[in-house]
């Protein structure tokens, strides 16, 4: 066994997942909606996953690229949430790691078709091996304000990956910093997903934020087939072709826009961390269904 996949069976045994729940993992808490501010929603949290701090010894044991963002001003990233990539998870937050964000917003895709709403969200904290990730329940009233599709529906969070996988990373990267999240369904269409990166933008107000798409590419394809197809990806985010967006191989396209329309009022430009799949880093390139992954941010100019 090589020792990445020494490590990569660590990863696993140490996030508490089979390699089946890799794919899908954590059970749904049957949670009632909170309102934002209440009393309950300080009461009740989600959890991160993975929920031991020995999962993050392994992935940051890695040797990862630095990036250097001295002096540069980073207004929003694409990460990718799928676990056998945990190194560069750690690698994507490692470049981050001293900034002072007052809040961190998360978009991501609703992968099992959880809740009601189009775009949903809790205003519950959140429990990580590294202390309380608070949520910013002030952005996410002001945000329900201006944006009333937004749906406080708690129980649909657990059980989705895009956002769990991503809290522990954050308040470990973050220790100061708030939590807004957002679980987008696909058909989530340009002109909605504009309108939300406005209201985005708009509740922020003077806050240090940090807009985050945690978003996987190219699904079952083989690795040169996933590779062909990011190319084109990173071609339409490096363009901000904003008419090919909703094309991409992608798992949500509405998050790669929103962080696309968000950097562009900010005047930041994407610049790539890393592109790999599933294929290359197991070390199996004749794998026939591969996942993808892009990592990066958008850097002002």
């Amino acid at each position: 066994m090589t020792t990445r996949n020494k490590a990569l069976s660590i990863i696993v045994i140490a996030s508490g997942l089979s390699l089946a729940g890799l794919i899908r993992f954590g059970a749904i808490l049957k949670n009632e909606a909170v309102v934002p501010g209440s009393t309950a929603a300080a009461a009740a949290y989600h959890t991160a996953k993975p929920d031991t701090s020995a999962f993050y010894d392994t992935v940051y044991g890695f040797d990862g690229k630095d990036m250097d963002l001295s002096g540069k001003s980073v207004a929003a990233g694409i990460v990718t949430h799928h676990l056998l990539a945990g190194d560069m998870i750690a690698e994507f937050y490692h470049n981050l790691a001293g900034r002072d964000y007052d809040t961190v917003i998360l978009a991501g895709p609703n992968h099992f078709d959880e809740g009601k709403a189009k775009v949903i969200s809790s205003a519950y904290d959140w429990q990580t091996p590294f202390g309380v990730l608070s949520c910013d329940r002030e952005m996410l009233g002001r945000l329900r304000a201006v944006w009333p599709g937004l749906g406080i529906e708690p129980a649909a969070v657990d059980s989705e990956h895009a956002i769990t996988s991503q809290a522990g990373f954050i308040k470990k990267t973050f220790p100061k910093a708030k939590f807004l999240f957002l679980i987008i369904r696909p058909n989530l269409g340009p002109l909605e997903a504009g309108t939300l990166a406005k209201a985005l933008l708009a509740v922020k107000g003077n806050e240090k934020t940090l807009l985050i798409a945690s978003v996987d590419f190219s699904h079952y394809t083989d690795s040169l087939t996933a590779a062909a197809q990011d190319r084109n990806t990173l071609k339409v985010i490096g363009s901000n072709d904003f008419k090919d967006v909703y094309t991409i191989k992608a798992d949500s396209p509405p998050s790669v826009y929103i962080a696309m329309k968000y950097a562009e009022a900010a005047g930041a430009g994407f610049e790539l961390l890393r592109n790999s799949n599933s294929a290359i880093l197991a070390g199996k390139p004749e794998l026939r269904e591969t996942t993808s992954y892009i990592t990066g941010y958008f850097i002002e100019k």
